[in-house]
């Protein structure tokens, strides 16, 4: 779609929350990425943990068997990309951005959507 677009899922495997839904939308006018939304119904992110910016180092996890090392893989493979990827506030879960880095990364991502 040359506007971008939306996507959603239907199946998130987290015990605390009633509603299960994961929506992803692809902002591309004209072909030109600018940005990918990511958003659950999870139990999100603690507002003090993405204002310190510790989600994404390796070995940070409130998972009591976590490891720590998905967003950390996810924000180094966004930056190998040309991407910064953002955790967003939000009172209803996960939110996540990605966005290009710059101009001329912007225009690698230019024919994203075709």
């Amino acid at each position: 779609q040359p506007q971008g677009g939306q996507c959603k899922f239907e199946k998130i495997h987290e015990k605390d929350s009633s509603e299960k839904c994961i929506s992803i939308r692809v902002d591309a006018p004209h072909g030109k990425l600018t940005q990918i939304d990511y958003r659950d119904t999870g139990p999100g992110l603690d507002k003090d943990n993405i204002e310190k910016g510790v989600i994404f180092e390796p070995g940070f996890s409130t998972k009591a068997e976590g490891m720590g090392l998905g967003l950390a893989i996810a924000g180094e493979s966004a930056d190998r990309n040309g991407l910064n990827l953002m955790a967003m506030e939000s009172k209803t879960g996960a939110y996540f951005r990605l966005q290009p880095k710059s101009n001329e990364r912007r225009q690698m991502y230019e024919s994203f959507v075709d």
